[in-house]
């Protein structure tokens, strides 16, 4: 189960145990919730210390990793009417290809879960050069994100998944593997609904010339 939903049901029963003089009982509970919060700071550094994991100096297609992600994602993108534009160009960016894929797979399956229930889901993937960084937006016209969760969306071990589905780690590993390779992940939420992830990485710098 997500640790942080235990957490929470744990910490909730721990202070009725409390009020009732349930001591044993609420003891119990605190130990479980101690063996929580060292499994998430285990799970957190591990991930953080695979994210940076030397400097990351692949080199990756934008469009190879964009059809490898919707490749992966193919049985749930055919259960939706799915409507997808892409307006973007097939640059090379500095990150690993295998990692450009995990982001890519993590903010596309992100969007579809938001539109499950929209009567005609649509998904943008826009890019633009910028600052010499390419800049890709992830958009969709889903449910978007309420206020509260806005501000703890790249926290470990947030998700507003219903149920088990996921830990909450997606968006923190997505945001570290951008980072360590000089990039970003941002969050816009659209006026007209929906949400917006924006995928910032360097560009390959087109090898200088010998001169002559």
């Amino acid at each position: 189960p997500q640790p942080l939903a235990a957490l929470r049901t744990l910490s909730g029963n721990t202070v009725r145990f409390l009020e009732r003089g349930q001591l044993d009982v609420a003891s119990t509970n605190l130990k479980t919730i101690n063996e929580l919060i060292d499994r998430m700071g285990r799970i957190t550094a591990s991930l953080r210390s695979f994210a940076r994991r030397g400097d990351d100096q692949g080199r990756a297609s934008l469009g190879k990793g964009v059809d490898a992600a919707l490749q992966l994602l193919g049985s749930r993108m055919e259960s939706l009417p799915l409507q997808l534009h892409r307006d973007f160009t097939d640059v090379q960016v500095q990150i690993d290809q295998t990692r450009l894929e995990q982001i890519l797979v993590n903010l596309i399956g992100n969007a579809l879960d938001a539109m499950q229930s929209q009567p005609q889901p649509t998904l943008w993937l826009e890019g633009e050069e910028f600052d010499g960084k390419y800049r890709l937006r992830v958009r969709d016209n889903g449910h978007g994100i309420d206020a509260e969760a806005r501000k703890h969306l790249f926290e470990p071990f947030f998700t507003t998944k219903p149920g088990e589905q996921g830990l909450g780690l997606g968006l923190t590993l997505s945001a570290s593997l951008a980072a360590a390779t000089g990039g970003h992940l941002g969050v816009e939420h659209p006026a007209s609904g929906g949400t917006t992830f924006v995928l910032s990485l360097p560009l390959v710098s087109p090898t200088p010339a010998e001169p002559i």
